[in-house]
């Protein structure tokens, strides 16, 4: 796993139903996509390390349900900014979800189609979201503290700036 990067090709399928992770496994590597699978337990943990572009949970899991994984992911600030499908075969999925403050929802079953077409979106809008942070502008600062032997040296050859992002 690596850390700190978005990747904008991979899913983290979080569903407790060997099948249907099955199912969006054969789904997603067949669009090109790096899939992820956790249990509800691991989501958070694996949503940080990995920051996959989409994450697709299923609302309905023993251990830990969709919306206490959401409010998990939604109430770390490393997490908070992954778009998060939920998946249900409740009727009452819109409901739950909002509340859940998932970014999309999807009926199971699902149709296939429309679920990649969903998925893909909520990847290129976080792909933008990257591309756009990346682009702010940077501050630059004097270094606060420097060795003296470096501060001499820099002092006669020009002025040194670190780069740091602007963190608004």
């Amino acid at each position: 796993m690596h850390t700190g990067n978005q990747d904008t090709r991979t899913v983290l399928v979080v569903d407790d139903n060997p099948a249907i992770v099955a199912l969006l496994h054969a789904i997603f590597t067949g669009e090109n996509y790096r899939v992820l699978t956790a249990l509800a337990r691991e989501a958070v943990r694996y949503a940080r390390d990995c920051q996959p572009a989409v994450i697709l949970l299923d609302i309905s899991m023993p251990e830990l349900d969709g919306v206490q994984v959401c409010e998990r992911l939604r109430a770390d600030p490393a997490t908070a900014p992954i778009p998060v499908i939920a998946l249900s075969a409740q009727l009452n999925l819109r409901l739950n979800g909002s509340a859940m403050e998932a970014d999309a929802y999807v009926a199971k079953p699902f149709d296939v189609p429309a679920l990649v077409e969903t998925v893909a979106t909520w990847a290129d809008r976080r792909s933008e979201q990257a591309a756009n942070r990346a682009r702010r502008p940077i501050t630059l600062q004097q270094p606060a503290h420097t060795h003296n032997a470096l501060r001499e040296r820099l002092a006669t050859a020009s002025t040194a700036y670190v780069c740091l992002p602007d963190t608004m």
